[in-house]
């Protein structure tokens, strides 16, 4: 909070965008079950109204992030082993190439859709 000076809007885009990358970089689930009582005590501390974009922050952020390489989600494993068996492999950086465009696009979109839905 002492980053942002409180600043709801500035909360919700570093929580989005870090969830993104770190969501990447490290499996999506273990990443919001460490996030999760994070946001319990900021939502203790600043209230439930405050908070509530946070959580919308975290969600959207650690879901399209796991799209950013194959071990950022579990289905990404699996549709890389599917690919491989059947003669298709697709390889980390060929997954990282094409995942760093979809998640910038798709937080890109998450930003404008939080702020117009819970900032403005």
């Amino acid at each position: 909070m002492k980053v942002t000076q409180g600043s709801q809007a500035a909360t919700s885009m570093i929580i989005l965008w870090a969830s993104g990358v770190i969501s990447g970089i490290i499996d999506n689930i273990p990443y919001t079950a460490t996030m999760a009582p994070m946001l319990v005590e900021i939502e203790k501390t600043m209230g439930a109204t405050y908070a509530y974009p946070l959580w919308w922050a975290l969600s959207l952020g650690a879901c399209l992030g796991g799209n950013m390489t194959i071990i950022g989600a579990a289905a990404n494993v699996i549709v890389s082993e599917n690919a491989a068996k059947s003669g298709h492999p697709i390889s980390f950086m060929r997954f990282l190439k094409y995942g760093v465009g979809v998640v910038a696009i798709t937080l890109t979109i998450s930003t404008v859709y939080i702020y117009f839905r819970f900032l403005h």
